[in-house]
């Protein structure tokens, strides 16, 4: 079978498909390219894939044993078809998997393996691992746990000779971003590992054959330019599917200089007089609005006050913090915040991880909205060697991974000019550049504008919140809007 006979077949058992909206992927990436080996049900389908899996593995293993291991759920029945495929074609070849759950009846309660546990034992420790697709890799690590463990408690020494896939995602590794997760996964474990498809072949395909309408070939453009392994991206820059200038997300950035006041309360009227007393100066190109005047009033009322009343700011959305959830709530956050018309949305994915950052930044660029990512709070005790919960190095690693997925303004602690310099270097070390930071944690927090501007570089936004609306040692205590005022033009004046 070639492999545009096995893309027909997929397409038509519904093993494959591209999604008018984005799948869900276990990762909880969103994904419009879906592939599905659950849906083979058809015995012809299955004797093709048996004959598949037979020919990836058949010259790994030569005239000896070998167990095929099947990834749970999907893959438990591919074990047992890609060992019927090698003894079709001379060799000699058991089954095995293994379930993620301990079975609680029985006579082999409490066992993980489902077939025989000494069969990979009597085959010489040899194991062929198969699954369907590879995505970030993480089941397959899994599955190198379980096996070693076993290893271990039988007594042989185990000999893995690859993980066998039908398709290959090429996509990047949670781990580390700027490699595939494949090449991540081979690293880590020593297995190699061979697929039959790669995804670009798959989608590609679909697109000659009409199925991929242009608004879906954006989206899964956009897709590449945050989940792509670094071959992907270079292919579709190099045949100019994809422009290298689009790979970079423009800098939000009306002024080179600015303020924003950081919309800290729940009082709307003092809102309204805010954006009233600011609405003509160019200097205060934005406001950050915070969850409690968001989650008070709604974030779509506060979009339709602030576009009435001075429809030249720019709303920046703060979650206090996003960022923090799982891949698909963060990508959902995102996804919102462009809904209801707000023009950037700033993320913390300090809890969330690796896949809650990516998730973000893929979000933005689906839905085109801008995406600041922040790393480092402002406040003394949140690095771990002040008492915190993080480490320099975690803080440089999302920017690093912002930076190195187009992100170009970055949130960044004006309480801690020494930190932006050292993060703005940083970056720029990697060619991640130009950027405009923005700095809240001024004033009130101790933050000096100045200084702050000054490590930042050309493009700067001082993000001040208590000192421009609240009365000083008075919370609750709200200033006149002509106050207000003064206060914006005195912040400006030391930009």
């Amino acid at each position: 079978m070639d492999k545009q006979e096995f893309i027909d077949m997929a397409l038509r058992e519904g093993m494959l498909d591209f999604g008018e909206n984005p799948y869900s992927l276990k990762s909880g990436r969103q994904s419009r390219l879906w592939f599905n080996m659950g849906n083979a049900d058809d015995g012809e389908v299955v004797g093709k894939l048996e004959e598949i899996y037979a020919d990836l593995i058949s010259e790994d293993v030569g005239d000896k044993p070998v167990v095929c291991f099947g990834i749970p759920y999907k893959c438990v029945n591919v074990a047992s078809h890609a060992a019927t495929g090698l003894m079709k074609k001379g060799h000699k070849a058991k089954w095995n998997t293994y379930r993620k759950e301990e079975k609680e009846h029985g006579g082999d309660a409490k066992a993980m393996l489902v077939a025989r546990g000494d069969n990979i034992k009597l085959c010489g420790g040899r194991v062929a691992v198969v699954d369907d697709v590879m995505t970030t890799g993480q089941s397959k690590y899994d599955a190198q746990d379980v096996l070693k463990e076993l290893a271990v408690e039988d007594e042989f020494k185990l000999d893995v000779v690859g993980v066998y896939l039908l398709v290959d995602r090429e996509e990047v590794s949670t781990i580390d971003p700027s490699v595939s997760a494949i090449k991540q996964f081979e690293e880590a474990t020593g297995y190699k590992v061979k697929s039959y498809i790669k995804a670009t072949e798959l989608i590609e395909a679909g697109r000659k054959k009409g199925l991929i309408n242009e608004d879906q070939y954006k989206s899964f453009l956009t897709y590449f330019r945050v989940y792509g392994a670094p071959e992907v991206l270079k292919l579709y820059v190099d045949k100019k599917a994809i422009e290298a200038k689009i790979l970079t997300q423009p800098l939000f950035m009306p002024i080179d200089r600015g303020i924003w006041p950081a919309c800290d309360f729940t009082d709307l009227e003092l809102y309204k007089n805010l954006l009233e007393v600011t609405a003509d100066l160019d200097k205060v190109s934005g406001v950050k609005v915070s969850s409690l005047l968001a989650k008070e009033h709604s974030l779509g009322k506060i979009v339709e006050v602030t576009k009435k009343i001075a429809p030249n700011k720019k709303i920046i959305n703060d979650h206090q913090k996003a960022g923090s959830d799982i891949a698909e709530m963060v990508y959902k956050q995102v996804q919102q915040d462009a809904r209801l018309g707000c023009d950037a949305t700033i993320i913390f994915p300090v809890q969330g991880g690796t896949e809650a950052l990516l998730a973000g930044i893929h979000s933005g660029y689906e839905h085109g909205i801008n995406v600041i990512v922040g790393s480092h709070m402002t406040h003394h005790g949140f690095l771990r060697e002040d008492g915190g919960c993080a480490t320099l190095e975690d803080c440089e690693r999302f920017y690093k991974i912002a930076g190195s997925k187009g992100i170009r303004n970055f949130v960044m602690p004006g309480t801690f000019p020494e930190y932006i310099r050292h993060y703005r270097e940083m970056l720029a070390n990697m060619e991640v550049a130009p950027i405009c930071i923005d700095s809240p944690g001024l004033v009130q927090q101790g933050g000096n504008i100045s200084e702050g501007g000054m490590a930042a570089g050309k493009y700067y936004n001082g993000i001040v919140g208590r000192y421009i609306y609240e009365v000083e040692g008075k919370p609750g205590i709200y200033r006149k809007p002509d106050e207000m005022r003064r206060i914006c033009e005195k912040l400006i004046k030391r930009l």
